[in-house]
């Protein structure tokens, strides 16, 4: 299958590296190697490149920035997906296209230069715009959904196709795009004019609060569980005593416990004991089953 694939890749002048330290791209940098690692850099490579796998029955794995992202196996044999080269960005008035892999924050930026307001709460998010919309990310109580008007994808037929916001399926943490299997090429996006001055001093106001009340400046993949019906998952694994407790290189933060850090050299595992010991302590405490906010891989 390897030869298959890089043999297509070469033929088409498609970019990628064989044997990738997956831990390079990984938020938290954990990683173990990817036989392949693919970085199309336009829609059309994308098509193209999804056509042939689905063509030879070959599964994939499609990621942005692999900020929720942890890498379990030691070695991944199916072609892995990078999008952060399909970066596009456009302004229409109050419309704004971007590209599957531009980053949040960039966006926000972006927005915010143009006078146009609605994705300051987003801006600290680390991930793509097409990681979000996969998870409908949000912060501050505000969710990416609240602003898309439509997403353009590869259908599960093979065909260029635009799903419209109420065909989505947001909800919380979750869309329809986390199991349908098309791969999300694009988004256009609504938003409101507003003075740039003001926009900016929203967008600093809530990076300050980030910074007040999560970890930074050290590896992690951001919230690690949804919030639960009830209560706040953090709040209940620090009521459980396990805030800065440590497994091998991991530890369950000490500025939020819903964070699992990276203190150097961690391994996939010592994150995945962490991931279980706060949510068995939980179950047994508060008779709550926590639910992954991170996807693993």
């Amino acid at each position: 299958m390897l030869r298959l694939v890089c043999d297509f890749l070469k033929d088409n002048k498609i970019e990628h590296k064989c044997s990738a330290d997956l831990s390079v791209i990984s938020s938290v940098r954990i990683g173990g190697v990817a036989d392949v690692l693919i970085t199309p850099s336009s829609a059309e490579e994308l098509k193209l490149l999804t056509d042939f796998l689905n063509k030879h029955n070959i599964p994939k794995i499609i990621l942005g920035r692999a900020s929720n992202v942890l890498f379990v196996k030691d070695i991944i044999s199916c072609p892995v997906i990078q999008t952060v080269r399909l970066a596009g960005v456009i302004f229409d008035g109050e419309y704004v296209f971007a590209e599957c892999g531009v980053s949040l924050s960039r966006l926000a930026h972006l927005a915010a230069e143009h006078g146009l307001s609605g994705l300051e709460e987003l801006s600290g998010i680390p991930g793509t715009v097409g990681g979000a919309l996969v998870g409908n990310a949000g912060a501050f109580g505000k969710d990416i959904s609240s602003v898309v008007s439509e997403v353009s994808v590869i259908g599960e037929n093979g065909l260029f196709q635009i799903v419209y916001n109420n065909a989505c399926d947001f909800s919380y943490r979750n869309s329809r795009f986390s199991h349908s299997g098309e791969v999300i090429l694009a988004c256009k996006m609504k938003l409101k004019p507003e003075q740039p001055r003001l926009i900016k001093e929203k967008m600093d106001l809530f990076l300050q609060k980030r910074l007040e009340s999560q970890p930074h400046g050290v590896p992690s993949l951001g919230s690690v569980f949804k919030r639960p019906v009830r209560g706040y998952a953090g709040e209940m694994i620090e009521r459980c005593g396990l805030k800065g407790h440590v497994i091998g290189g991991a530890a369950i933060s000490e500025a939020h416990a819903g964070f699992i850090v990276n203190l150097g050299g961690a391994t996939a595992a010592d994150y995945i004991a962490l991931y279980y010991l706060a949510r068995k302590a939980v179950f047994e405490k508060f008779s709550v089953m926590l639910e992954p906010e991170i996807r693993f891989v």
